[in-house]
Order: structure tokens, then sequence, then C-alpha cells
């Protein structure tokens, strides 16, 4: 067996004392280990020393990262919000139609927010706009995920389509195609509230408009948006609540996280 010869030598303890004062003779021989400990390590440190001066440097560590901060922020759609909408003879004059035949941005409901429909031979379509105020985010933030709650009408349960609105505030019947690239996302509107959780482009958006405003169109997403007439009496359509309802809790709500 290699026993450890350290190079300190410690006089005899002092028997007599120790049994006279135990406490002190505790202390002794604590210190006298550790000393022997401390001899022993400057050559040779134990791996749970290693990064304890004199003993060395130790082993390189990761930096510590602090970890990400994310922020829920909701917001209200503004009462500037409504609808737009138009009746044509044929759906190909109603889907390129610029002036609404009327609009209405006062109402806290409506069944027919979004439509594409035929009946005897006249095409409607009904379309939403949404508007937020963003001003109070810094455009130094940056957006990691975008959602729109809106609270269920009626009885029709049709996709929802929301893309980018270029409507005037307040919204007029000029409005009608005020909407401008592809959809951030669509949802069937099956729900009393339905999410629609936007894609990349819709999250890019957002996060252009932030200190600014941001404006969202709401079209019926399988007739309007992807611009296929309705059948013979076909009715496809969602109904929505505006921010011109009484309570928040059935008020349009866009969710931005960032970091």
């Amino acid at each position: 067996m290699n026993y450890i010869k350290p190079p300190i030598k410690f006089p005899p303890l002092d028997l007599d004392r120790c049994s006279k004062e135990p406490l002190w003779c505790k202390k002794e021989i604590v210190k006298r280990l550790m000393l022997l400990l401390l001899e022993y390590t400057r050559s040779k440190p134990l791996p749970f020393m290693a990064h304890i001066e004199p003993f060395g440097p130790g082993p390189t560590r990761p930096p510590v990262i602090p970890p990400d901060t994310q922020e829920e922020i909701p917001l209200y759609s503004n009462t500037t919000d409504g609808m737009v909408a138009i009746l044509e003879t044929s759906w190909a004059l109603a889907h390129a139609e610029t002036v609404g035949g009327v609009h209405d941005d006062v109402s806290a409901t409506y069944i027919w927010a979004v439509r594409s429909r035929e009946n005897a031979g006249t095409y409607g379509i009904d379309r939403s706009f949404f508007d937020f105020d963003l001003s109070l985010i810094p455009s130094s933030k940056t957006v990691t995920a975008v959602s729109l709650k809106i609270k269920n009408i009626g009885t029709h349960t049709e996709p929802v389509s929301i893309q980018e609105g270029t409507q005037d505030i307040p919204i007029s019947t000029a409005d009608l195609r005020k909407f401008t690239g592809l959809s951030f996302g669509h949802q069937a509107w099956t729900g009393v509230y339905n999410t629609i959780d936007f894609n990349s482009l819709g999250v890019a958006y957002i996060q252009s408009k932030l200190a600014s405003t941001a404006k969202l169109c709401a079209r019926d997403y399988d007739h309007d948006y992807l611009n296929i007439s309705p059948n013979v009496a076909e009715v496809s359509a969602a109904g929505m609540y505006y921010a011109n309802t009484a309570s928040d809790d059935d008020k349009p709500l866009l969710t931005i996280t960032t970091s």
C-alpha cells in the first residue's frame, strides 16, 4: 500500500490536554488534517478542488445564457372594425368589384361577417376588416408568434381566411377590395371562439407593423379567397363579434408573442 508521506511533520498530540480540553483536541486534529490535505493537493489537486486556486484553473465552463423572455401582448380590435358587402349579377363581377354596396362599422355583431353566396342569379360577397393599435410595442421587439381570436355568432361554420388589409380608417364602401398578399391562415368556424394562428407571412407582417397600426381582412376561404364561384343557392359564411360589443371577452383579440 502506498501511504502519503507529507513533507511536513507535527509534534505529538498532547494527550493530557486532550483529556482535559476535548474541544481543543478536536480542533487540533481537524487543523492538522486540513494542512495535510492542503500540502497534498498542492502537487496533485483532488477532482472536486481542481477549480479552486491555487490548485488549478479548473475545467472550461460554458457561458451562462439567460433564458429567453417571452411576452404575450393581447390587443383588442379598434371600434373602427366592420364589414363591406357587394351584390352583382355574376360571380366574376362580384369578385372583381372594388366598391361595395353597403358597409357597417357600428354594429356589435354580424352573422354574415364573411360570406360568399348565390341566390336566384345574384352573387354576393361580404368581407370584414379589423385594425389594431400596435403603437406601444417597440419596433425593437421580435415577434415570434401571432394569433387572432374572434367570437362566432350564427350557425355557419365555413372556413375564414385572414390576410393583410389596406383599408382606410374608418372603413367605407370604397374598401371592399382593400386587401393584399396571401393568407396568414384559415380556420373552420366551428367553435364559439375561433383562433387563427398566423403563419410566417402573418408573423412577418405584424413584425413590420410594430409601433404602428396593423390592418387585417377576413374573407370566406372556400370561395372568396380561392375565387371559386358558389353553387346555385349556396351560402358559405361565418358570423363574428366586433369591437363595438359590450364585453371585452367577446371582442376580436390579437395576441402577439414577442421576445
